[in-house]
């Protein structure tokens, strides 16, 4: 029996490094209101809040003084008090209140706070050069079809992954596992994912599989997530799109064949993935569709339980890498991981790149 020879492995997913001058999602709109919200972001600590106008806030999530998070504290006006000597810090992290003095050491007027720009269903963090933090670079919302009038936008669901994030592009980018992790849950009917040829392109830092059927026989499984009735013949257009570091655009367009001149419809899935660490993820699924898509509770629950099936595959992978000797190369590749592997390449090359940027400090 051969076995794997010792090398070192460039590519290993479960220790894919990230870069940090990027916009990262925080969090969705719905998670963040007055009770603080703690939560892991690139590897640091930070605190999630609103203040009384709804703006919302982040900070280390620390207090300078004996270290208790100031998640665990409440909030004062638009201030945070911590809970356990009850110093309050301003929404830009400055110490402005401590009980028994009046003088405020100039230690506790530098806690950190992060830019954040709310954009429709997200809350936007830059954890990296505070002075590189330009909003112009978070991804147009409008291609995500989160910014467009005709479009109905909701929140689906948050949870922890842990592992990299670069597992979870991959479940994204590949849907050919829909075939048997899920067995047939996002899949039409008729014909499978994985028997389906898929038409790769690739940008600059984007990497879209796209998949195309004609006269499919919705299922009732389907149905149930889609809002289209079991039994409806439909043409559908799957494309599934990496946009490098955080972003998976997954959408879908259905056309009527018996009704050619009906305008399509859209089904849009944008996922956000944000290192907690190097193995661990923030998951984000939001939903946005086009015509009278209605999530009723049990295809809620459908949806969550496929996503749960991800998680449990996604952290025994991790758990596998974990327990292996990082140099040898455990793995081998087949057609459909083109894209993946290509994910892969750039999202190292960024990290890589920034790591060898004085100016960044990373």
């Amino acid at each position: 029996m051969s076995t794997p020879n010792k090398k070192a492995w460039p590519l290993n997913p479960s220790r894919q490094p990230y870069p940090c001058n990027q916009w990262y999602v925080a969090a969705l709109s719905t998670e963040v209101g007055r009770t603080p919200l703690a939560r892991k972001i690139l590897g640091t600590d930070v605190v999630l809040y609103r203040t009384t106008d709804g703006t919302p806030v982040a900070l280390y999530d620390r207090c300078p003084h004996r270290s208790l998070p100031l998640s665990m504290g409440e909030l004062v006006d638009d201030e945070i008090q911590c809970a356990y000597h009850g110093m309050r810090f301003d929404t830009q992290g400055a110490c402005v209140a401590i009980p028994g003095q009046c003088a405020i050491s100039g230690a506790l007027r530098h806690a950190t706070s992060y830019p954040l720009v709310e954009k429709s269903l997200w809350i936007w963090i830059w954890m990296g050069d505070a002075g590189r933090a330009d909003p112009a670079l978070i991804p147009d919302h409008r291609y995500l079809h989160l910014d467009d009038p005709a479009f109905r936008p909701e929140p689906l669901f948050s949870m922890q992954i842990d592992c990299n994030f670069q597992l979870c592009h991959e479940n994204l980018i590949d849907l050919t596992h829909l075939t048997y992790l899920h067995k047939g849950a996002f899949e039409t009917g008729g014909v499978d994912i994985v028997d389906t040829t898929s038409h790769l392109d690739v940008g600059d830092n984007t990497v879209r599989l796209t998949y195309t059927y004609r006269n499919l026989l919705v299922e009732p499984t389907y149905a149930a997530i889609s809002g289209f009735a079991a039994g409806t013949r439909i043409n559908r257009t799957l494309v599934t799109e990496t946009l490098v570091p955080s972003l998976c655009l997954i959408c879908n367009t259905y056309t009527s064949p018996d009704e050619p001149v009906t305008p399509p419809k859209i089904w849009s899935t944008p996922f956000a993935m944000t290192p907690r660490d190097t193995r661990s993820t923030n998951y984000f699924f939001v939903s946005s569709a086009n015509y009278d898509l209605v999530y009723t509770d049990e295809a809620k629950a459908q949806i969550h339980e496929t996503f749960m099936q991800d998680k449990v595959a996604l952290e025994k992978i991790q758990q596998v890498f974990d327990e292996s000797d990082p140099d040898f190369e455990y793995e081998f590749s087949v057609k459909a991981d083109a894209g993946a592997l290509r994910v892969r390449r750039m999202i190292q090359a960024m990290a890589l790149a920034e790591s060898r940027d004085p100016v960044s400090g990373q």
